[in-house]
């Protein structure tokens, strides 16, 4: 018997009537399960009036898309189940698989190696979003032998891989963006003691995540300019258009489709497809959402540039205070990057120039680093080995070697030298 007409608001005063009448619970249909979960139930989603441009990034905090098929109602009903959203006992670390090298210098053919291996996934996965959006289903065996590739290169020198996920290069967007979001991801997993299949999974949400970019409007996401809100809504449907692109629907593991489902959701709900909160984000999706942040931050983007990487990474530390991001993710974010960004460039204490090889674990502010002195010599210094006060230690971050050490260093680069630096001072 239907008890409630369609539009009835169910508030505290309904439920005080319902209960009166021994009214235990009542049932809801599927297809609004997305929205009765979010904590964000109470924001209408009002498409809002054409505008101009904004000039800065603007705030859109609790943008829900009405967007939905039958794999998101599948998730939004399991999210509800004790347990979905964690993770299972894991197995064996793959940390353990790892080969250790200490404080030393990159292999300079196995540097080339896993370059290569990067590029030949980005353009792999190119071919397989092509062939997903031409409705040819989903390439699992193709995303799994990229996965493949990843571990591979992640087991023989974690820092270098590392390194490669965090320094894109432009173009090919978004199938590149999503091999460097993945490998990330599966180097922040590594710290995270997961094991080798929940990574697998992990790289495979990640590789898939941005796919649904091919089926929306994205013309406004090329121009120079911020997005407009009627834009944005258009950008927060992917996340759910990408399950409408396989034909079959379990072609991942629900693991891998929570991530992709949710990449752009944030701890404190501000997020986007469904604005869910902490309690409603699957685990790995909180470290993908970390992952997939630091790569676009550190990526030029139409409108803006490549952020300097210390900021990059002050900026998640930022939000992450606010709420936004998963502690325990970020944490192992630091662990995998240091402070100071793998690839990155910095000045130390004793007036050398240096760029970062390695972390070291817990040393945030303290990695191993190439220092090179205007001398021409080149040390490879675990600085977090350093003694007390008195040792060698990292003062300021920069976009590149200045000008004195690029007459030294015939190959130096970096990033864009427009944005300012910023001092140790400032992580305290």
């Amino acid at each position: 018997m239907l008890l409630l007409a369609e539009g009835q608001i169910i508030n505290d005063q309904f439920l005080a009537k319902l209960q009166a009448r021994n009214i235990a619970n009542v049932k809801v249909h599927k297809s609004e399960l997305s929205r009765l979960a979010s904590p964000s139930v109470q924001r209408t989603n009002q498409i809002p009036k054409p505008g101009a441009a904004r000039q800065s990034a603007p705030n859109r905090s609790g943008v829900v898309t009405d967007a939905q098929n039958v794999m998101t109602q599948a998730l939004d009903v399991e999210m509800s189940t004790a347990g979905a959203l964690g993770l299972p006992p894991q197995g064996d670390p793959f940390a353990a698989a790892l080969v250790e090298h200490g404080a030393s210098g990159y292999d300079a053919e196995q540097f080339d190696q896993f370059n290569a291996n990067a590029n030949q996934s980005a353009d792999h996965v190119t071919d397989i979003y092509n062939s997903l959006a031409s409705g040819e289903g989903l390439d699992v065996q193709g995303l799994s032998e990229i996965a493949d590739s990843a571990m591979s290169d992640l087991m023989g020198d974690s820092d270098l891989f590392a390194c490669l996920g965090i320094n894109p290069e432009s173009g090919k967007y978004p199938a590149r963006h999503s091999v460097h979001v993945g490998m990330l991801a599966i180097a922040i997993g590594t710290k995270l003691g997961l094991d080798e299949q929940t990574l697998r999974e992990l790289s495979l949400g990640c590789l898939i995540h941005d796919a649904g970019m091919m089926k929306i409007n994205t013309k406004g996401f090329s121009s120079s300019r911020h997005l407009n809100d009627i834009e944005f809504l258009e950008i927060t449907k992917h996340p759910v258009v990408v399950f409408d692109m396989m034909k079959d629907m379990r072609a991942v593991s629900n693991r891998s489709a929570f991530i992709a489902y949710q990449i752009h959701e944030r701890c404190d709900g501000s997020g986007y497809p469904r604005g869910r909160d902490a309690t409603q984000i699957h685990f790995l999706s909180k470290v993908a959402a970390v992952a997939d942040v630091y790569v676009a931050l550190a990526s030029p983007r139409p409108h803006r540039p490549a952020m300097l990487p210390y900021k990059a990474v002050e900026k998640i530390l930022q939000d992450t205070r606010a709420g936004l991001f998963d502690p325990s993710a970020v944490r192992a974010l630091l662990r995998t990057v240091s402070l100071f960004p793998l690839g990155s460039y910095v000045k130390l204490s004793d007036g050398r120039e240096a760029r970062v090889l390695r972390s070291n674990g817990e040393a945030f502010n303290s990695p191993t680093v190439e220092a090179r002195s205007l001398e021409g010599t080149v040390e490879v210094v675990d600085l977090s080995q350093q003694p007390g006060d008195d040792g060698v230690r990292i003062v300021k971050a920069i976009a590149e070697f200045s000008e004195e050490f690029q007459k030294i260093v015939a190959d130096a680069g970096g990033a864009d030298d427009a944005v300012e630096d910023s001092d140790l001072d400032n992580w305290e």
